[in-house]
């Protein structure tokens, strides 16, 4: 639990925090960046997901453009992939998803920028 708290903090808060450090990082999921993106950050190592136990690639970035327009851009960019609300006590968006990939876009809490979060698949290979 301990864990999924702390990728789910960094998750939540880096790309706000790594506004002020104007870091950037490149994307390495393989998986369509929204072009506005800013501040990126990518981890280093695959991330397991409490949820499903698989390991993930995350790359997080923040954006100032809107939920909708950003869902939109996504919808287009990944034709293929279903769709459902990503709705809990801090995140409000949406979670697409393609295979064992997944794309959330979404607030945290009552923040005004919107995050992006790939996750890329990393099979146990």
């Amino acid at each position: 639990m301990r864990i999924r708290t702390v990728v789910l903090s960094a998750l939540v808060f880096a790309p706000l925090s790594l506004a002020a450090q104007t870091v950037s990082a490149a994307n390495k999921t393989g998986l369509p960046e929204y072009p506005h993106l800013k501040d990126g950050f990518q981890f280093d190592q695959p991330r397991v997901d409490d949820d499903s136990g698989r390991s993930y690639l995350m790359y997080t970035a923040g954006s100032d453009d809107a939920l909708p327009v950003i869902e939109a851009w996504y919808k287009k960019a990944l034709p293929k992939a279903t769709e459902k609300p990503l709705e809990t006590s801090l995140l409000h968006g949406f979670q697409f998803t393609i295979g064992n990939d997944k794309v959330r876009v979404y607030r945290a809490g009552t923040g005004r920028n919107s995050i992006v979060a790939l996750w890329k698949y990393a099979s146990a290979n």
